[in-house]
This record gives structure tokens, C-alpha cells and sequence, in this order.
């Protein structure tokens, strides 16, 4: 076992819904955004569950879904990868619709910086208070067909 990367039982924490990976392992189709920040641009792609797995890392909780593309003639299977996960919510139950909540460590990073500037009492450049102001995570939208 790495210490930089451990098998995770996703549900250890209270953050993370438990039927999440329940319908995730049950579902025939999933469509994901792959932009983050929902409502943005959604690709309404089908796609179908291979497998899964999370990861604890140094900075956080991963996930990998593997999936296969309907819409491709190969079956070309591919993954996709949400890394730094803050939470995972049911939003709509009747549509099996879940927010992936991840940490952006650019704007995490730029939000600590400029939080440290203020605690110190530094004047704040107009990009420190944007920074301050932003929210530096990240919602990703899965939706799963039963």
C-alpha cells in the first residue's frame, strides 16, 4: 500500500451520499458534465458504467469513473476523473441526478494567499479581493438512468 495513494471506502464520511455509488453501480446510463459549474454548457451524452474506483491522496479524495461511449462504434472505454472531492449530493432523486463538489486548487490557492494577506493586514490588490470573494469549488453534475 502507497501512502501516496490508498483504496478509500467512499462512504467513511457523512459528506459523501451512500446512494451514490449504489445507483452509480446500478445504472444502464450516465450523462456528465464535463465542464464544471452547473448551470453551464451540458453535453447530454450517453454514456455507459464500466467501473469505479476512490482514492484517498495526499490532497483528497478521487474518483475514477470508467465509462464507454454509446455513441462510439469501437466501445471505446475511457475515464473520467474527479479529484479533490469536497462532497458528493443528491440534487434531484426522482432523476438520480448527483453534484460532484470539488476543490479548484488554482482558486484555493489564490484564496488562501490572499486570506493570509488580509489576517497580516497587507493592503489587498483587486485580484486578492476577487479571490476572496469567488468560491473556489468546483460542482460537476452526474446523472444516472437506472
Amino acid at each position: 500500500m502507497s501512502l501516496e495513494t490508498v483504496k478509500y471506502n467512499s462512504w467513511q464520511s457523512s459528506r459523501y451520499n451512500p446512494l451514490f455509488e449504489e445507483y452509480l453501480v446500478n445504472s444502464k446510463k450516465i450523462q456528465l458534465s464535463l465542464t464544471p459549474n452547473v448551470p453551464g454548457n451540458e453535453e447530454n451524452k450517453d454514456r455507459k458504467y464500466i467501473d469505479h474506483e476512490f482514492y484517498m491522496t495526499n490532497t483528497g479524495l478521487v474518483l475514477i469513473i470508467r465509462l464507454v461511449d454509446l455513441d462510439d462504434e469501437n466501445n471505446e472505454e475511457y475515464n473520467v476523473i474527479y479529484s479533490d472531492i469536497e462532497s458528493i449530493e443528491m440534487h434531484d432523486s426522482a432523476h438520480f441526478k448527483f453534484y460532484i463538489e470539488c476543490i479548484n486548487r488554482d482558486k484555493k490557492g489564490k484564496y488562501d494567499e490572499a486570506f493570509s494577506y488580509k489576517e497580516n493586514g497587507l493592503t489587498l490588490s483587486k485580484e486578492d479581493i476577487k479571490a476572496l470573494n469567488e468560491d473556489y469549488i468546483d460542482t460537476y453534475r452526474v446523472l444516472l438512468t437506472l
